[in-house]
């Protein structure tokens, strides 16, 4: 045996994967879960399905992963009534990636991505249903922020960003990913 057989590896390392599927959303336990991203361009692209002429699609990208995801009609509206008319306008706002049940049977895990409101601190976690810890700043005034602005608001006691660099709970992140990471 030579020393290249002997080494164990990924192959999603070999055959990096390009594009964000609902299969990536999976925890450590294999469970679908939400995951929250903010959106660092959107851009339109020649794609070409197999099968099919190239066609225009729209394709989001995100921090805190390479992996970037083909909007589709449903996303895109809700951009737009997030947003604004204008693609740049939902450019460093954060969106909710939720997976449910794909009824087209065009995805190959049965479920697809579903753009959903980011939770906010008064709302319990999508996934174990419980209320997020207190904060210590002030309430803000829901009819005081414009829909499509944000607020940041910093949580002191919060574990780490997910926007930093060794986040494997990111998607296309780390040894977690249901995909891998593109190099």
């Amino acid at each position: 045996m030579t020393e290249s057989t002997k080494r164990d590896f990924s192959w999603d390392d070999a055959f990096p994967e390009r594009w964000l599927h609902a299969d990536d959303l999976r925890d450590e336990a294999g469970h679908l879960r939400d995951v929250t991203l903010t959106i660092t361009d959107i851009y339109r692209e020649k794609l070409r399905i197999p099968g099919s002429r190239p066609s225009d699609a729209y394709v989001v990208s995100f921090a805190s992963t390479k992996r970037e995801y083909v909007l589709n009609k449903t996303n895109a509206r809700f951009l737009r009534a997030n947003f604004g008319k204008k693609s740049g306008t939902a450019i460093g706002h954060k969106v909710t990636l939720h997976p449910v049940t794909d009824e087209s049977g065009k995805s190959s895990s049965g479920y697809r991505i579903l753009f959903i409101d980011p939770p906010n601190g008064s709302d319990p976690d999508p996934v174990t249903g419980e209320m997020p810890p207190e904060r210590s700043q002030e309430p803000q005034d829901d009819d005081a922020t414009p829909r499509g602005e944000s607020v940041a608001v910093r949580d002191e006691t919060a574990p780490e960003s997910p926007d930093s660099d060794d986040d494997d709970s990111v998607p296309g992140r780390g040894p977690k990913s249901a995909q891998g990471e593109l190099a």
